[in-house]
C-alpha cells in the first residue's frame, strides 16, 4: 500500500481511508440516473485529450429526452474551476439563460 502514497499513515487512518474508497466504488458503480426531460448544456474541456475525462457527448443520451448544446470550453478537465476558465463557463451559460425559452423576463 505505500507505493500509492500512503506511506507514514498509521494503520488505523489506511483502513479508513480504504474503506471510503470501497464504498465510494459500491455507491458508484450501483448509481443510476433517472432520465432528464429537460434541455442541458454539456460543458466539454476542449483541451483535454483524454476521452475517459473529456467525455462523449453522445454517452449522455440515454439519460436525456431534451436538447443537449455542447459548448466546448479552452481548458483541460481539472481546469474547468480555475478563474479564467470558470469566468468563460459562467459568460456562456449566462448568454445560453439570456437566449432560450427558460428566460422569462424575471
Amino acid at each position: 500500500m505505500d507505493e500509492y502514497g500512503m506511506q507514514g499513515i498509521d494503520p488505523d487512518m489506511k483502513a479508513a481511508i480504504i474503506a471510503v474508497f470501497r464504498n465510494c466504488t459500491r455507491i458508484q458503480l450501483q448509481y443510476r440516473p433517472a432520465v432528464y426531460s429537460g434541455d442541458m448544456i454539456f460543458l466539454r474541456a476542449a483541451d483535454e485529450p483524454d476521452p475517459v475525462t473529456s467525455g462523449d457527448p453522445a454517452q449522455w443520451n440515454t439519460y436525456l429526452r431534451g436538447k443537449m448544446t455542447v459548448l466546448d470550453i479552452n481548458a483541460s478537465h481539472s481546469q474547468m474551476l480555475e478563474p479564467n476558465a470558470a469566468n468563460k463557463i459562467a459568460f456562456v451559460i449566462n448568454k445560453y439563460i439570456k437566449t432560450t425559452r427558460f428566460h422569462d423576463g424575471q
